[in-house]
């Protein structure tokens, strides 16, 4: 019996043994093709690795040894080589390389302080960043309570001028307002009011030629009021001019006919619409025309 269980302890640590060389073939076998593969991917540091781990595995193939060193000369071939196309001083540009150089050599200390450098000026450029948008923000703080108090001081200063009736003081108010802040609303609709009020005080004081420009530089202004009462203010101002430069022509027509002819024209050029002062150019013309003839003859 003793015999019997001895000589089963015997083949079960035989088959044993078998199936652990079994299992070490074929750890081996797949660590070579898992080598072969990593060498043709370029990944030759990775590789290598396995190659060692083969000649560990079995110190007395030559193959293994062999292969091991070829890696190892390409590896410092390719190692080499982007060392050659490296800069002086790390940069972002030639992160991949220092990268690759490591997977090569992860020992490399040119590549790891290279990448430390360069992970360096990242923070650095990142801080700088930073405190740029901290510093712009807090500047757009400042220049937006800068203008509020700008404009409260305008606004102010506008209305104060208004309850006064001094709109030239409004004028020149809203004018240098709007050299610092173009975009103003405020300060345009304010104008506005200012060169209808100087029209109309002009036009009290019989100055119609000034009142007339004023109301002319009014709708220039980008205003958010009407201007249909300005622009009829300006149309009977002209018709007017028009209707009074008619009168003179008239008045000249017999003494002075050259002198008519001027005004006629002066009244179409006011009121392109005027009739009579079309008619009387056309006769006026006409007979100056005549004239210059007659003179001529004799």
């Amino acid at each position: 019996m003793m015999r019997l269980l001895s000589l089963l302890l015997l083949v079960f640590a035989l088959a044993a043994c078998s199936s652990n060389r079994l299992d070490n073939q074929t750890s081996e076998l797949n660590r070579v093709s898992l080598a072969d593969d990593l060498e043709k991917q370029g990944r030759f540091y990775d590789a290598w690795l396995q190659w060692k781990i083969l000649t560990h595995l079995d110190n007395n193939n030559p193959e293994y040894q062999q292969n091991m060193q070829n890696l190892h000369n390409k590896i410092k071939q390719k190692s080499a080589y982007l060392k050659s196309r490296l800069p002086a001083n790390p940069s972002e540009k030639y992160k991949t390389h220092y990268l690759k150089l490591l997977a090569l050599e992860p020992s490399n200390h040119l590549a790891l302080d290279a990448l430390r450098q360069i992970q360096w000026q990242q923070s650095l450029t990142a801080a700088r960043q930073k405190t740029k948008a901290i510093k712009e923000y807090f500047n757009q703080v400042q220049n937006k309570a800068n203008k509020s108090i700008a404009q409260n001081k305008y606004a102010t200063k506008a209305k104060n001028a208004i309850k006064q009736k001094n709109f030239s003081e409004l004028l020149t108010l809203s004018s240098d307002y709007i050299k610092r802040v173009p975009d103003s609303q405020l300060a345009q609709d304010n104008s506005y009011i200012a060169l209808t009020e100087l029209a109309n005080q002009a036009a009290a004081n019989g100055q119609t030629d000034n009142a007339l420009t004023l109301l002319q530089k009014s709708l220039l202004i980008e205003t958010s009021l009407s201007k249909k009462q300005n622009i009829a203010k300006i149309n009977r101002i002209k018709s007017d001019k028009a209707e009074h430069a008619y009168k003179q022509g008239l008045l000249l027509f017999k003494s002075n006919i050259a002198q008519a002819i001027v005004f006629f024209k002066q009244a179409i050029n006011l009121d392109p619409t005027h009739y009579k002062a079309q008619q009387q150019l056309k006769r006026a013309e006409k007979i100056q025309s005549n004239l210059l003839k007659i003179r001529r003859n004799h």
